[in-house]
């Protein structure tokens, strides 16, 4: 949807006044997908740290430290969210957390199997809009009459249309499962439905920004997983500053921690500078003092070879 309204807009550059002719952008072109949010379990299992930017962006515009891109889920769980179209952030939300039972655990399958659920009402939503609506069905219409009503290549058209309907949104779950011996879980659900699970690593990270992300926690000496919360955290802070050289990063960070006992608490924006001034003094050279006399030499050597050769 976002590359079609700046198609649209491209086009309405060619195009003399009125004003009229002009295609504005609607709250659903918002590029939220052009983000970061990282996940990380950390001491052993003790806590759990989210870590996210906060901008959103249009085609044409972007602000940044103006969008939350996290909310809890029950009482020991929360959900990051990446994706172009925000519009059914709101409504899955609202879903999940009622289909979730409040108790002093959610199970790890309650969670996947609400958002599931969430997703999948607002992509029937989504295909009675764009599909069913100038044939005047509903999905269960369509199901139980369409065949009849419309004839066999009419209906596996729609069927097909329907079937290429999706949510283009990310969404990264953590939390805990159990209270005796809470057991930390991360896992990504897309706009179909389709989850995956981070358990084994640890991690994960979505948005434009991931796999800057990814590759400074897969680069890191020593598993994040087992490092106390302070190193951690500031491992996490890392990726996150160095995903900012992605298209849509924005630069303010807000950190979520969540442990196991279900305490959790945020670090904004403003207090997450003070990280940033460290990790920004202590980044090493592009090219480190002494490097250029070493690589000359190798460079030379390797071109005498080849005139000799």
């Amino acid at each position: 949807m976002l590359r079609l309204c700046q198609t649209a807009q491209a086009l309405s550059r060619t195009i003399s006044y009125p004003l009229k002719h002009v295609i504005p952008c609607k709250p659903s072109d918002w590029g939220m997908g052009m983000t970061v949010c990282i996940a990380s379990i950390c001491y052993g299992g003790d806590c759990i740290i989210g870590i996210t930017d906060r901008m959103l962006s249009t085609s044409t515009m972007s602000a940044d430290d103006i969008a939350v891109k996290f909310t809890g889920i029950g009482n020991r769980w929360f959900s990051l969210f990446a994706g172009h179209d925000i519009s059914p952030v709101v409504p899955i939300f609202k879903t999940v957390n009622g289909a979730v039972v409040r108790r002093p655990s959610e199970t790890l399958e309650e969670v996947v199997t609400s958002f599931r659920g969430a997703i999948r009402k607002e992509n029937t939503a989504k295909s009675e809009a764009l599909v069913l609506s100038r044939f005047d069905m509903d999905m269960a219409e369509f199901r139980r009459e369409g065949l009849a009503n419309l004839g066999s290549e009419l209906f596996t058209r729609l069927a097909y249309e329907i079937e290429q309907v999706s949510l283009d949104l990310t969404f990264l779950v953590f939390g805990y499962e159990g209270t005796e011996d809470p057991k930390p879980h991360i896992f990504t659900i897309d706009g179909k439905g389709e989850v995956s699970y981070y358990d084994i690593g640890g991690f994960w990270a979505i948005g434009s920004g991931q796999i800057s992300a990814l590759g400074t926690l897969f680069g890191t000496r020593g598993a994040v997983t087992y490092m106390p919360l302070a190193d951690a955290f500031y491992v996490l802070a890392k990726a996150k500053f160095s995903a900012e050289t992605a298209i849509g990063v924005g630069r303010e960070t807000t950190a979520i921690i969540l442990q196991s006992n279900s305490d959790r608490y945020l670090v904004h924006s403003t207090d997450m500078q003070e990280i940033k001034e460290i990790w920004e003094a202590s980044r090493s050279q592009d090219v480190p003092d002494g490097t250029n006399e070493v690589a000359s030499k190798l460079l030379e050597e390797a071109k005498t070879r080849f005139d000799k050769g």
